[in-house]
């Protein structure tokens, strides 16, 4: 399973707006940065199927591949 982060928190959507990307969180305010600061903060992590988004998202488990 795939979870893509901003600044280390699990973002539920992202979409460009304009010059903006708007990231829509699973537990914070929606946010707007730029695309330079998306590309640099901006993270894939990967974890065993075992493993529940639910538990992911809400920092219940840290175990990532």
């Amino acid at each position: 399973m795939r979870v893509v982060t901003y600044r280390g928190v699990p973002v539920k959507r992202q979409r460009k707006v304009g010059d903006y990307i708007l990231l829509t969180f699973y537990d914070r305010p929606r946010q707007k940065v730029s695309c330079t600061e998306w590309e640099t903060f901006a993270e894939n992590k990967f974890y065993d199927s075992s493993v529940r988004r639910s538990d992911v998202v809400r920092g219940r488990t840290a175990t990532s591949n």
